[in-house]
């Protein structure tokens, strides 16, 4: 069984891509042409294509649907272009997918509940504050509702990479000697790169579909993770210096409370459980390699 890779120039989807094509070559899609020598690359723009006859290859049992805008700022300044890429153009595909007897698994997003309560199961009823969340949900009740495969939806928290910019720079600034100013009114119950992609494939080769939810097993404010980012990296308590939002001029809008997900069916069904946020620092770091 062959797995399509859409979106593999994103953050998410470069990573499955990569990981997909260590164990053989595996069709990803990209805005662009791929360089050549590169994994084999179809052409695939989402907010240019018309998704409805883009041929689907042949010989695909699951596709991993990564593309979509992903910044909630972005989502929230121009809803309807972001629509169009998110949702509509999405749904679009995946229905075309679901016809040529793909199965689908959708990365989605903790952003679909409201963060008023901690770990929110995957059955109940989501309530997303941002566009952003909304997009996402509706097509999460799109893809379920496609009738031809197990269809599978899989919400992650807050996803960090190594090169992820904030993490990359509040690293580099710690090692200088430089302060960073964490928000304490943000929260966040983080898992790292590695985490999200070995979930997304646990998910892919389980013969079920349905919604799957995966975070980290607690939730701290970034402040706190920047403290034991600072801690991790041998540096000086001091140069963390906590601030709220909105006394550093920031509005961020909907501050949620909770950013922790029911994540007991990964855990039971598919040996993986939440990460603590030391054990995704250390990951980031690349600790014990």
């Amino acid at each position: 069984m062959t797995d399509l890779v859409i979106g593999a120039e994103g953050f998410l989807g470069g990573a499955l891509a990569r990981h997909l094509a260590a164990t053989g070559p595996a069709p990803l899609t990209t805005r662009q042409e791929p360089p050549s020598g590169a994994s084999p690359g179809l052409v695939l723009d989402l907010g240019r294509d018309d998704v409805a006859a883009w041929p689907v290859p042949a010989g695909v049992g699951r596709a991993f649907v990564c593309a979509a805008v992903s910044s909630i700022d972005r989502c929230a300044r121009d809803p309807e272009t972001t629509r169009r890429i998110n949702v509509t153009h999405t749904l679009a595909l995946s229905r075309r997918l679901s016809a040529a007897r793909v199965r689908i698994v959708y990365p989605s997003t903790s952003q679909v509940f409201d963060g008023l309560d901690p770990r929110p199961a995957p059955t109940g009823p989501v309530n997303p504050p941002t566009e952003y969340g909304r997009q996402k949900a509706e097509v999460e009740r799109g893809i379920l509702a496609l009738p031809e495969a197990p269809h599978a939806v899989v919400r992650l928290a807050k996803v960090f990479g190594p090169a992820s910019v904030l993490v990359a720079d509040w690293t580099r600034r710690l090692r200088l000697g430089e302060e960073i100013r964490p928000f304490t009114d943000l929260v966040l119950a983080p898992i790292s790169l590695t985490h999200a992609v070995r979930v997304l494939v646990a998910v892919a080769g389980h013969p079920t579909g349905g919604i799957w939810q995966f975070s980290g097993r607690e939730d701290l404010s970034y402040a706190e993770f920047a403290a034991r980012l600072a801690r991790h990296l041998g540096c000086p308590a001091r140069l963390v210096r906590p601030v709220a939002s909105a006394d550093a001029g920031v509005d961020l809008g909907h501050l949620p409370r909770h950013a922790t997900l029911d994540s007991t069916r990964v855990a039971q069904e598919l040996g993986i459980p939440g990460p603590g946020p030391d054990e995704v620092i250390a990951d980031l770091l690349g600790e014990g390699e």
